[in-house]
């Protein structure tokens, strides 16, 4: 981050890793919660905005479980966004997922790419909510 502000940038983007706040289902991490949010306060104190992303894809590589329609991008836990906004009360910019047309088009990619799945919009706009 000091080299990023060091180079005239004004503002930070990352994301939350669920698998690290959520690394069992129910169960969260305090000290990565803790983690996140100094990263939050250190992005401040150098003069960075930060842009805190809730869905980036990398949760499917650290999921211990095999990747199916229970495992698809989209499928974030509330209960880990619960947990995540607990430390994002002063956060100005918040982006719910990481190019949901690429997550989109991960999700074909598991089953069959020649087919388009017409839940996948669907279930991406409830995501936002």
């Amino acid at each position: 981050m000091r080299l990023l502000a060091d180079a005239g940038l004004t503002a930070y983007r990352f994301g939350i890793e669920c698998a690290r706040i959520e690394p069992e289902p129910g169960q969260f991490s305090q000290a990565e919660l803790a983690h996140y949010r100094q990263m939050i306060d250190t992005a401040r104190e150098l003069g960075l905005e930060p842009v805190v992303t809730l869905h980036h894809f990398s949760k499917l590589v650290h999921r211990r479980r095999q990747l199916d329609r229970r495992a698809r991008p989209w499928r974030t836990s509330p209960r880990y966004v619960e947990q995540a906004c607990t430390i994002l009360g002063d956060v100005n910019w918040v982006c719910t997922i990481n190019e949901p047309n690429m997550a989109a088009l991960m999700s074909l990619m598991v089953e069959d790419p020649d087919t388009p799945d017409e839940e996948i919009g669907h279930v991406l706009v409830q995501a936002h909510n």
